[in-house]
């Protein structure tokens, strides 16, 4: 998780994740949480709050 500290995110910032089976999707952070990013985003017309495994994600702030 170290390599996720440097981008500074707090509650509520926009992201793009990839990896994990997601490609660029865009979403709103909420909490890193033992080696799991917390986010929120819509898939398929539907708001959801996700729980995503660190391994192999990539997270940019958008």
């Amino acid at each position: 998780m170290e390599k996720f500290h440097g981008l500074g995110l707090e509650f509520g910032d926009s992201i793009a994740v990839t990896g994990n089976g997601f490609s660029a999707q865009q979403g709103f952070f909420i909490a890193f949480q033992n080696d799991f990013l917390i986010w929120a985003t819509t898939i398929a017309g539907v708001t959801r709050l996700v729980s995503t495994s660190l391994d192999g994600l990539t997270i940019v702030r958008l």
